[in-house]
């Protein structure tokens, strides 16, 4: 025989006693040692007991152990409890605060305020004119206000938060120092017959400032009495002290009143806001109402999405 031939033969019964030797097959591999598996196991199993113990596994105990493990998408629970509403939509949003600010739009129009308080011998007397303002944030609409004479507020912008489900007031102040303030309302918009037989709208809301920066802390309600009258009222807080009455400022419409029902309106109602229509816009030859200049401003912008927005809502009317 060839010295390559021996060769391959002795390797192949080498291969073939390894084998058999891992296997155990024919009795020729290593014997089981019982006292050597009973020590390797109580030595497994005190290591687990320590490992429970000090919070780790040791590497038999991990074995054990499932290797996939049920996970939740973004490592938060899946209950409906848990699960966030999606954000709302810059069309959504929009609707929300327009309805939201509906028993509002009674203060639209122009008007002129009077202070209970006097300054240098005389009652501060303003002149200031409510509008829409849906240019700034078509999300965000607001009522807003300005005044060039009053002591307390010359510019003010009034919206709705439908995340905070409360309405917010930024005021501004003649030193041109901002005031954000936030609430509900302490008396729902309650519709009423005034003594003229016509619709008259009253509600009370409050408005707080939670945190400032600033020396001192504001409140202001609007009272509103009826369709032709409203009063503010004006609070300062300093410190950890509780707010005080500063002043309250009378203020009365000028000018026709605003209707309080939609069946009021009739041709007249705003494109934009649904409220009384006081003045027109024209697109196309033909001719829409608006309620105040801020929604004359918006739809002049942008006429198309403001007829779009108006078929949209009287396709849902129709059954």
């Amino acid at each position: 025989m060839s010295n390559s031939v021996q060769f391959k033969s002795a390797a192949f019964t080498c291969l073939l006693l390894t084998a058999w030797t891992l296997a155990g097959c024919g009795g020729g591999g290593v014997k089981p040692n019982p006292a050597a598996n009973q020590s390797a196991s109580k030595s497994t199993s005190s290591a687990n007991e320590s490992a429970g113990k000090s919070g780790t596994q040791t590497p038999a105990a991990a074995e054990s152990k499932p290797k996939f493990e049920a996970v939740e998408l973004g490592g938060a629970p899946t209950s409906s409890s848990a699960v966030a509403s999606a954000p709302l939509s810059e069309k959504q949003q929009m609707e929300s605060v327009v309805a939201a600010m509906q028993p509002l739009q009674v203060m639209l129009g122009k008007w002129r305020g009077t202070t209970n308080k006097e300054f240098k011998g005389f009652k501060a007397v303003e002149e200031l004119e409510w509008i829409w303002d849906f240019r700034t944030s078509r999300a965000q609409p607001a009522l807003t206000v300005s005044s060039d004479k009053s002591p307390y507020i010359r510019e003010g912008r009034l919206t709705y938060l439908p995340s905070d489900e409360q309405f917010q007031f930024t005021a501004k102040t003649p030193e041109g120092t901002e005031h954000v303030m936030k609430g509900k309302f302490v008396s729902e918009p309650e519709e009423f017959t005034g003594d003229d037989n016509k619709p008259q709208k009253k509600y009370k809301l409050s408005l707080i400032e939670q945190a400032s920066d600033q020396p001192e802390a504001w409140q202001v309600d609007f009272d509103q009495q009826e369709n032709n009258r409203y009063l503010v009222k004006v609070f300062r807080k300093k410190g950890a002290g509780s707010f005080q009455l500063v002043d309250t400022i009378g203020t009365q419409r000028q000018g026709t009143s605003v209707a309080a029902n939609d069946e009021d309106y009739g041709e007249k109602k705003c494109i934009i806001s649904g409220g009384l229509g006081t003045m027109t816009v024209s697109y196309n030859g033909k001719s829409y109402y608006v309620c105040c200049t801020g929604c004359q401003a918006a739809f002049n912008d942008d006429p198309k999405r403001w007829l779009a927005k108006m078929e949209e809502a009287d396709k849902a009317k129709k059954p």
